[in-house]
């Protein structure tokens, strides 16, 4: 692993691969294993521009512990630069799962609700994910606005109206930019 790590700092990215593979062939701890793999992930997607390679590699990682949020944060974006949005949302979902703290699984919440709604046009599954990125972040304006206007076009005031108001008194804290 030192040696991986001084052929890193060397940038010699072809030996370090090379090097953490066989690594990985011999680690019976899979953390160390699942380490192993994010860095090759992250030697793909940078240094070797090999979009394919790092996808593959972060997949092992989270094959070998799902709850890597490294790797399927690195997997979720590879998949929005592809703009595969179904597998982008699936991993989000993933990611959800795996996380405890409440405003970080609520942004998670807003960004597949975001996706079913901007780029596979859900409206349904879209105002279902807002409304739980709101259950986990009250004041989570993000999702409050598609929130609202999803609301006020269905003309449920009364669900659009607490919205609202929590976006006003952003905009009026300073909290947030008038769109």
């Amino acid at each position: 692993d030192a040696l991986s790590r001084i052929y890193e700092e060397e940038q010699e990215w072809e030996k370090t691969m090379e090097l953490l593979q066989r690594l990985v062939d011999l680690l019976s701890d899979q953390s160390r294993r699942v380490e192993c793999y994010y860095r090759m992930g992250r030697i793909a997607e940078g240094p070797l521009n090999d979009p394919d390679g790092a996808l593959e590699r972060y997949q092992f990682a989270v094959d070998v512990d799902p709850s890597y949020l490294q790797a399927l944060a690195s997997l979720r974006e590879i998949y929005k630069n592809r703009q595969d949005w179904e597998n982008a949302i699936s991993t989000l979902k993933q990611e959800e799962s795996h996380t405890q703290d409440p405003d970080t699984k609520s942004a998670l919440l807003y960004h597949i609700g975001y996706l079913y709604h901007a780029e596979l046009s859900d409206i349904g599954l879209a105002q279902d994910y807002y409304e739980k990125a709101m259950q986990w972040n009250p004041r989570n304006t993000e999702a409050a606005q598609p929130l609202s206007d999803i609301y006020f076009t269905r003309e449920a005031y009364a669900k659009a109206e607490p919205l609202l108001d929590l976006l006003v008194d952003a905009v009026r804290n300073g909290e947030v930019e008038r769109e």
